[in-house]
């Protein structure tokens, strides 16, 4: 709900979009304006009114969405503020069939090591936990100048989310964690030409640890 509009480009994009070949897609996101306005939203799935598969069974997955929007003036007509934030919590379970393991291999897997691999063919869960923010400041200096500051944290974590390979054992997996935080700003200018002008600048920090 933070998304304002989006711009993609296909190929042959101009330099401001930066060094790399391919498609670009850019995204522009809302502000606040002189009217304080919100939104709130919820998406949710449930394994209880899928249906089941032939051969596999019912599903095992949850997955529950919620998120909401909040912009308004701090100075009308001059200072701006829009907050958005978003979470998710999915749980799911797969490769609950044992057999795609070979008999005598999970009769060894029970016993080898000291039973340390033991059941590592059974059932594996994972998680897709994230929630994410942003806090954005715009602020009209003058009818020629509009400087905006946005701030965005993100953060998931994944159990087992390492690999999602059917072959594999849950001893393959770990838990994929991604967090990070992100300072922008710029200044949007409109010399007597008229030539518009933006100064951009960017902090950002991202951290993807695997225990």
């Amino acid at each position: 709900d933070a998304v304002q509009e989006m711009v993609v480009v296909a190929n042959g994009a101009n330099a401001e979009l930066g060094r790399s070949g391919g498609g670009f897609i850019n995204v522009i996101t809302m502000s606040g304006t002189n009217a304080l306005h919100g939104s709130a939203h919820y998406y949710g799935q449930s394994d209880a009114i899928s249906s089941s598969l032939a051969g596999v069974g019912n599903p095992d997955f949850t997955q529950h969405q919620v998120g909401l929007t909040l912009g308004g003036p701090l100075m009308r007509d001059k200072l701006f503020f829009f907050v958005a934030y978003d979470q998710q919590i999915y749980d799911q379970t797969k490769q609950t069939n044992a057999n795609r393991f070979d008999p005598l291999l999970r009769a060894w897997m029970d016993t080898a090591f000291g039973g340390a691999l033991a059941g590592d063919y059974g059932p594996i869960r994972r998680t897709n936990n994230g929630n994410v923010l942003m806090a954005k400041l715009d602020w009209r200096l003058s009818t020629s100048h509009n400087f905006s500051l946005k701030y965005n944290y993100s953060n998931s974590r994944q159990e087992n989310g390492t690999f999602d390979v059917d072959t594999w054992g849950r001893s393959a997996n770990a838990i994929e964690r991604d967090f990070s935080h992100a300072v922008n700003g710029s200044l949007v200018s409109l010399f007597p030409s008229p030539m518009p002008n933006e100064l951009r600048g960017q902090y950002s920090r991202e951290q993807r640890p695997r225990p």
